[in-house]
């Protein structure tokens, strides 16, 4: 069953908020600086350092899900409308608890 007009409107919402969330993320990779796992900007400059326990597995996801992978990511959600995939992205979305525009 496709959206109500209520439901479009908060899908295409929700969308432009996960695009301006995207659209403010710099392009990054992972690398190593000084044996330490981190994210760097295009001009090299640090912007994520990994730490912790976890810090091998954290870096290895960034390696795979980076700036290119959310913006074809966001191509997906918005290409979702009218197909099976609907539902999905819509839970999705509601998952990822966007800010509400401040708009007033």
């Amino acid at each position: 069953m496709g959206m109500s007009l209520h439901q479009r409107l908060r899908f295409e919402s929700d969308v432009a908020r996960l695009r301006r969330l995207v659209n403010r993320v710099p392009a990054c990779r992972t690398t190593d600086v000084d044996g330490h796992p981190v994210m760097v900007d295009t001009l090299d400059n640090v912007v994520v350092r990994f730490e912790g326990p976890w810090a091998p597995d954290m870096h290895r996801f960034f390696t795979h899900f980076g700036h290119d992978a959310l913006v074809m990511l966001l191509g997906l959600v918005e290409d979702a409308t009218g197909t099976s995939a609907e539902n999905s992205a819509r839970r999705f979305l509601d998952s990822l608890r966007l800010p509400e525009d401040r708009t007033a």
